[in-house]
């Protein structure tokens, strides 16, 4: 997945998401396979097993980043274009990313990484679910989500978090917690982003959700978002 930025006819930023195909790992160069405009209605949605959707103009892909730290890039990434993308208002008919025909001109990846990359809007409900580790489900949902903060920040230190990604964590969350955590994989998403963020100022991740750094490295707080001063 990769996102190219460019200055469009209104001389404003405009955003891409190229999907690109390597032949092998040894591969040194690549092909496009995709290609997805970020217009103003683009949504992003985490699917709680360590991928997220973006769905614009009638289209959905779903992608699932090779880390954690991966993900938490890509994130910030498509999160600012997207803000661009409203702010601006670019729709489907209108003068923003013209230029993308381009992109799409040059799609030439196999007609099999072309057909997956196209069939990605349905992998989220045609995906089965993760393997349950344990059978056993908590029963008191606010008491488990307080475990989970605890013990999630454990776990993630230990971490190489460039080369982990959040399914196997939330693995070796319910081995520790020796429970099945399927119903909170969102939430266990969301809590990876958050102490993942370590940034100069807030920052929006999703509606609700604003990220701000600490007095102390590495030390997050999650506030909901109720206003904006001046």
């Amino acid at each position: 997945m990769v996102v190219v930025d460019s200055s469009g006819r209104q001389d404003t930023e405009e955003s891409i998401l190229l999907g690109v195909d390597f032949s092998s790992k040894e591969s040194k160069s690549c092909t496009i396979g995709m290609v997805l405009r970020l217009w103003s209605d683009t949504k992003i949605h985490l699917d709680g097993d360590g991928g997220f959707s973006v769905s614009t103009a009638g289209r959905m892909h779903v992608f699932k980043p090779v880390s954690v730290q991966a993900m938490w890039s890509a994130l910030q990434v498509l999160h600012k274009a997207c803000e661009v993308a409203r702010r601006h208002n670019y729709f489907p008919g209108g003068v923003a990313l013209i230029w993308a025909t381009y992109y799409e001109s040059c799609i030439s990846s196999d007609q099999s990484c072309i057909n997956e990359w196209n069939a990605m809007q349905d992998l989220e409900s045609t995906r089965p679910d993760s393997p349950a580790l344990f059978v056993d489900k908590p029963t008191e949902g606010e008491r488990t989500e307080r475990l989970i903060k605890a013990k999630l920040r454990s776990i993630m230190m230990s971490q190489d978090l460039e080369n982990v990604t959040s399914k196997e964590i939330r693995n070796e969350l319910e081995t520790q917690m020796n429970c099945n955590l399927k119903e909170f994989k969102e939430f266990i998403d969301n809590e990876m982003l958050l102490i993942l963020g370590q940034m100069d100022k807030p920052s929006l991740i999703f509606d609700h959700l604003y990220l701000v750094r600490g007095t102390a490295p590495g030390r997050v707080w999650l506030g909901e978002h109720k206003s904006t001063g001046p």
